[in-house]
């Protein structure tokens, strides 16, 4: 049933599979086996008649983008809308997320406007880069990570 719960939860891409098969064989070997319960627990699944659990990633990235949002006083719609307007703060927000949460590039893209793997790495690599030189993007950075840090999960 288990295996059958995360075949069926589990179909972005096999890297995401992967990680799911990971996640569940470290609980059987701490736990001495996985119950289904458990099972929908760690894949976010919801029971039927149930409201399904707000996924932790996309509770991080709700933090990301509107933190992104306020610092650069635009609106999460912006960043994650297809306008190339407020790309600094969308690279930002990219940035944080690929730092922050467990997602692939393509993950990262589709929570903003449908953009490919290489838009993300294009972003990360260009925010690292100005981290690097300690400029005014890199103090905008560290400020929005405290701030991030302080987020209750």
């Amino acid at each position: 049933q288990v295996l059958e719960l995360i075949a069926t939860h589990v179909h972005s891409n096999v890297r995401a599979l992967e990680g799911a098969l990971t996640r569940f064989v470290a609980l059987a070997r701490l736990r001495g086996g996985v119950t289904i319960d458990a099972a929908r627990r760690l894949l976010g699944a919801d029971l039927p008649g149930e409201a399904a659990p707000e996924d932790p990633a996309t509770a991080s990235m709700n933090a990301i983008v509107d933190a992104v949002a306020a610092a650069w006083k635009t609106t999460p719609e912006a960043l994650r809308g297809p306008s190339r307007k407020g790309a600094e703060a969308r690279q930002v927000a990219m940035f944080l997320a690929r730092e922050t949460l467990d997602l692939t590039l393509a993950d990262i893209g589709r929570q903003f406007g449908g953009r490919d793997h290489s838009t993300v790495l294009h972003a990360v690599r260009r925010v690292a880069a100005a981290i690097e030189t300690a400029g005014p993007l890199a103090q905008r950075v560290a400020t929005l990570r405290a701030a991030l840090r302080s987020v209750p999960a």
